[in-house]
């Protein structure tokens, strides 16, 4: 498989997150958050890239302005519902580690998006791409509260980071038309 620089990128900055980690000793909490913050560093980029690919495009500026537009809603809300939902239910305990964190992927994301920007586009496929990344998260909660329970925390980290990080690599692929959705079944 050939790899692109930001998809080595991207890779680069999961593999770093794991180390941190696991060297720092962060906690399910941290590193849920941690991710949660990447989730909408993602978003951002993702309004920025649906609002300047939209003003470049050239054609239907106005239908591909309104997508961009009401991207950063439902994102936006979807995240508020998470973030309500995880303060309860796994309240950051490291901010300076999520900082760090979060650092990291802005950095890794910013990279992979002033890529992207010359690249031509879907806006609606555009719009749903972050949603894919967003799928560990929730098996983590899901799984990862019954795993927590019972005193597996290490394998939890490692379960969601490496889960996390397939997701990233395959929803940047598809993103940057590197696979095909149709590909992925074949694999």
């Amino acid at each position: 498989m050939d790899l692109d620089l930001a998809t080595k990128g991207i890779i680069a900055a999961n593999i770093l997150a794991i180390i941190l980690a696991i060297a720092l000793g962060w906690d399910f909490s941290t590193i849920i958050w941690m991710y949660w913050f990447e989730s909408v560093i993602i978003g951002f980029y993702t309004f920025l890239g649906l609002f300047f690919k939209a003003l470049l495009s050239g054609k239907e500026i106005r239908k591909k302005l309104g997508i961009a537009f009401f991207f950063p809603v439902h994102y936006g809300g979807f995240h508020l519902g998470y973030l309500v939902f995880l303060a309860f239910l796994v309240p950051p305990t490291e901010f300076g580690a999520i900082l760090l964190g979060s650092v990291v992927f802005l950095l890794s994301h910013g990279f992979s998006f002033i890529r992207s920007l010359g690249e031509k586009f879907d806006p609606e496929k555009e719009f749903m791409m972050p949603y894919l990344r967003i799928v560990p998260m929730h098996l983590t909660i899901l799984f990862g509260g019954i795993l927590m329970a019972v005193g597996v925390h290490v394998l939890v980290m490692v379960f969601f980071m490496g889960l996390k990080t397939a997701a990233d690599v395959v929803a940047h692929q598809v993103k940057h038309k590197k696979w095909h959705v149709k590909q992925l079944g074949k694999a």
